[in-house]
């Protein structure tokens, strides 16, 4: 299902899947032109067609050796918050 996106061209829906509907097209806010459509039925073979047109972005799936330096030590990253708390502390009070 996608919502509020530009009007749809109704044959790149169709060969997705099953059952199309298009909703009516309708102005925004911004006052862009814009609809909802709903397919049903998409077979996996369809599934990164349909995911392009509806323009959603995959993530990004970290494997063991990117994952583990990414995440901080949490001894250090305690100790970096309770300085900036007693920094924000001492100036709120004058002291620094």
């Amino acid at each position: 299902m996608v919502l509020d996106r530009e009007p749809a061209i109704r044959s790149k829906w169709k060969v997705l899947g099953d059952s199309l509907w298009l909703g009516e097209i309708n102005k925004n806010a911004r006052g862009v032109r814009v609809q909802d459509v709903k397919i049903t039925g998409i077979p996996l073979e369809n599934a990164r067609q349909a995911i392009r047109i509806c323009r959603i972005r995959q993530k990004r799936i970290l494997n063991a050796e990117e994952l583990i330096p990414s995440r901080p030590d949490s001894q250090s990253s305690r100790r970096s918050i309770k300085k900036a708390l007693s920094g924000l502390r001492n100036y709120r009070r004058g002291l620094g």
